[in-house]
């Protein structure tokens, strides 16, 4: 008994110990912004400034914003990614030093949640000298010669789309659907054809395999909380536990469909005028960062095309959805915005003969364009976007005189979505105004605040792609229905305060009214 009672104690005092020694792990880096003399807010041992997310009582944008709102008065201020200090950069003279002159200082991302080592290959991961190649291999998919071509599949899909909501209605006059299901099932057909010519038609077959598979994989569910918790704290354990958003299932599924895409191509020796293609034949670009011309790589094993189609996929639907989705849904709300951007169409499309847009004329639509970049101001896609410091810099508050030095490995962030519902720089934000973006004012915008795709060098490389697909498919939604909102109640989309990111919260269901005679 004596011994048993030794034994307790004993197991009670490592385990405090232990407690003791994982607490001042955890708060070993809490103190970096208190010595650098940088604002923030006292962080929490393992969860930094974000608390409130893991409550579920505030998004990752929400708890950013209040920091902003707090802080924006300062050039920069601190918070905690659990244990990591990242500094957030609220002037935008200082955004242009890092992202654009001093480029060179700020060229990487930080780590993506993935261990598993072909989503590694993905052209978000890479660093340095490795970057700059696979960008120069990357960019041909993305001219403008090459769009042209995918614009003709991303139009076929538009119009299977519009008669497949047409005889699932029973050819009605008025279609009641929920908008982002709709575009949802368009955007993976869209981007499956121009990815690696495949064609899934989720349109009509509601139930397909692809489909299935590919929304599984991009549903955020409460298990993202749980690992980006882990991975914030513990990321090396997760590494080596090879834990991953994506399934190996689905990436064992999509490697296999993609490849034998690939095989059958060389066996046949098909072409065909999508992403795949491209890679596949690696045309030269003329493109230079910082002066110096890009050079593309060794030729990229399967692996890569595989990852990279991965990377367009999932990317691209899951910002495309959700920006056409918002801009529709916008649109139903504001009649005065509705009935100017069906004059713009009805204009463009009486042009041509056969009433059919082009790639041509769809750059015509100049209206369009402000709708859009006011949906990318006021629903971000990206709520901040982050650079890891790659040589030792310093940057300088000009207002007080304070100047913050960063080394190498230490991350900054830029909080485009508050920039963008700033009212010191977009003047009532939360209004939905594509005016702000016409050709007499869009020259009024600070410079670096307006920042949907990134800014620099390493900007979102797909941004071309994913604003002709979007356009396409309103302009090919616009072109048959007027949009109406279900009922007043669901009138104003609002943010969803439980959502990871920057989400709509209320259920976007609108009514289509024909504008033809059947």
């Amino acid at each position: 008994m004596y011994l048993f009672k030794w034994l307790v104690l004993d197991c009670l005092v490592v385990l405090l110990v232990a407690c003791y020694g994982l607490y001042r792990w955890a708060v070993a880096k809490h103190d970096h912004f208190l010595k650098r003399g940088v604002d923030h807010d006292k962080p929490l041992p393992f969860f930094g400034t974000f608390k409130n997310l893991y409550l579920r009582t505030e998004s990752h944008f929400g708890v950013v914003m209040k920091q902003y709102e707090k802080y924006k008065h300062k050039s920069y201020f601190g918070i905690y990614e659990h244990r990591k200090p990242v500094l957030v950069v609220t002037d935008p003279s200082l955004i242009r030093q890092i992202t654009v002159i001093n480029f060179d200082h700020f060229m990487n991302h930080g780590d993506i949640f993935s261990s598993t080592t072909i989503m590694k290959l993905g052209f978000c991961m890479p660093k340095d000298n490795k970057w700059k190649n696979l960008r120069a291999t990357l960019l041909p998919c993305f001219q403008s010669e090459n769009l042209r071509f995918m614009f003709y599949l991303i139009e076929e899909c538009s119009l299977l789309a519009i008669h497949n909501l047409k005889k699932e209605s029973g050819f009605s006059s008025i279609i009641e659907i929920n908008i982002f299901k709709y575009f949802g099932r368009f955007f993976i057909d869209a981007l499956a054809t121009t990815t690696f010519g495949m064609r899934p038609n989720s349109v009509s077959f509601k139930e397909n395999t692809f489909f299935n598979k590919i929304r599984k994989a991009i549903d955020m569910n409460p298990t993202i909380y749980i690992v980006h918790f882990l991975y914030g704290n513990f990321p090396e354990i997760m590494k080596f536990l090879k834990v991953s958003l994506l399934s190996n299932d689905f990436i064992s599924y999509f490697k296999s469909l993609v490849k034998e895409i690939i095989d059958y191509r060389r066996k046949n020796n098909i072409r065909h005028f999508d992403i795949v293609h491209i890679l596949m034949e690696r045309e030269d670009t003329d493109e230079t960062i910082g002066g110096e011309a890009l050079k593309q790589s060794d030729p990229l094993t399967d692996d890569e095309i595989v990852v990279q189609c991965l990377t367009i996929l999932m990317d691209g639907l899951v910002k495309s959805t959700y920006v056409a989705s918002c801009a529709v849904y916008e649109i139903a709300n504001n009649p005065g915005v509705q009935a100017k951007l069906l004059k713009e169409i009805d204009t463009v499309n009486g042009k041509v003969s056969n009433k059919s847009i082009s790639y041509d004329t769809l750059k015509e639509m100049d209206y369009l364009d402000m709708i859009i970049y006011e949906t990318l101001r006021k629903w971000s896609i990206e709520h901040i976007i982050d650079r890891v410091c790659t040589k030792p810099y310093t940057l300088y508050d000009i207002t007080t005189g304070h100047s913050v030095n960063l080394e190498p490995g230490e991350t900054i962030c830029i909080p485009i979505a508050a920039f963008h519902r700033d009212p010191n720089y977009f003047p009532g934000p939360e209004k939905f105004n594509p005016e702000r973006f016409s050709e007499e004012k869009r020259g009024f915008i600070r410079p670096y605040t307006f920042l949907p795709f990134g800014v620099g060098p390493r900007n979102c490389i797909g941004s071309k792609l994913a604003l002709m697909q979007i356009k396409a498919a309103m302009v090919s939604l616009f072109s048959e229905f007027y949009v109406e909102s279900l009922s007043p109640k669901t009138a104003k989309l609002m943010a969803n305060s439980t959502a990871f990111f920057l989400r709509p919260q209320n259920n976007p269901i609108i009514h289509l009214h024909s504008r033809r005679t059947v």
